[in-house]
């Protein structure tokens, strides 16, 4: 049963904090490994990024909410090159590449699922002739030229960091950037009640899963050294309460492939009774994203362990 109706108004909430509160409220359990054999939280293992894998996951995760379009600005001023040569590492849809193709001169957009980057294709500007999609792992996959901006998302958690921060020291230009980008949502009516939804219907492999602050991952490893930061937005969303509930099955832990069918349609409508009884008919989300741009920090000995 869901909680009485005034409760929608008592609560302002961001999506993104409740999540960042929960996930961050016990200490990180610890068993996947990156390439130097550091820990890293065991939910960031290959377990839990297959699900971006899902046929159905990748048809959902085009109604994830975007990024803010000030984004785009930021990143357009930080190229400095001429050549203006843009890495999308861990593309997904294109929610990066394809706004940024319109002011560059080339972008490789990289994914590991062949399912991404099918929907990115056909979805608005996946097809601008400055974007090459390429199938393969950010770590590995073939590449050729030197880029003056390599852009990671939230992907970025599931690569192996050490080797990812060689290969952009080797990729950039002397003046390129590394930057990561994090985008979030402003408050909606009905997100304490919605945070138990989602914590009650998230399938086995999510239920220990915790928000990592790649900015500060990264930088105590000694793997990035921050240059600038910028917070852009709000900026208002709209999107149809069906929109928006789909796009909740565009995370890992609540894939349709990954959940029973009568799962998903009951959490389908309980997310949808919660919108109802705060009396919106369509949703509208304050977006608004962190930027963190800086260099790889490589040195002599960790060059040598990450490529053997």
């Amino acid at each position: 049963m869901i909680g009485p109706p005034q409760a929608c108004f008592q609560w302002q909430c961001v999506f993104g904090m409740v999540l960042i509160a929960t996930w961050t409220s016990q200490p990180m359990p610890s068993s996947a490994k990156d390439s130097e054999g550091d820990d890293k939280p065991a939910f960031l293992s290959r377990e839990y990024s297959s699900a971006f894998e899902d046929s159905d996951l990748a048809l959902a995760y085009r109604h994830r909410p975007p990024y803010p379009a000030e984004t785009f600005r930021v990143l357009s001023d930080l190229m400095a090159g001429p050549s203006r040569r843009v890495l999308d590492l861990g593309c997904g849809t294109g929610f990066i590449c394809r706004p940024l193709a319109l002011l560059t001169d080339h972008i490789d957009a990289v994914d590991l699922s062949e399912a991404m980057p099918d929907q990115g294709r056909i979805s608005a500007g996946g097809d601008h002739p400055n974007i090459e999609w390429r199938l393969g792992p950010a770590e590995t996959v073939t590449l050729s030229g030197l880029y003056d901006l390599i852009t990671l998302g939230e992907s970025l958690q599931w690569m192996d960091w050490p080797v990812i921060m060689l290969r952009a020291s080797q990729l950039l230009t002397e003046q390129g950037l590394l930057v990561i980008l994090r985008n979030g949502q402003g408050p909606v009516p009905w997100g304490p009640d919605l945070m138990a939804v989602i914590r009650r219907f998230e399938t086995p492999v999510g239920q220990d899963r915790r928000r990592v602050d790649l900015e500060r991952e990264l930088t105590q490893r000694g793997l990035f050294k921050v240059v600038g930061r910028a917070r852009v937005g709000p900026e208002p969303y709209v999107q149809s309460v069906a929109d928006y509930i789909e796009g909740f099955h565009g995370r890992s832990t609540l894939s349709r492939e990954r959940m029973a069918r009568a799962n998903a349609e009951s959490f389908d409508g309980e997310v949808r009774e919660l919108i109802e009884r705060c009396g919106v008919r369509e949703v509208t989300i304050n977006l608004h994203a962190n930027i963190v741009w800086g260099r790889p920090i490589i040195d002599g000995n960790r060059s040598l362990r990450t490529a053997a």
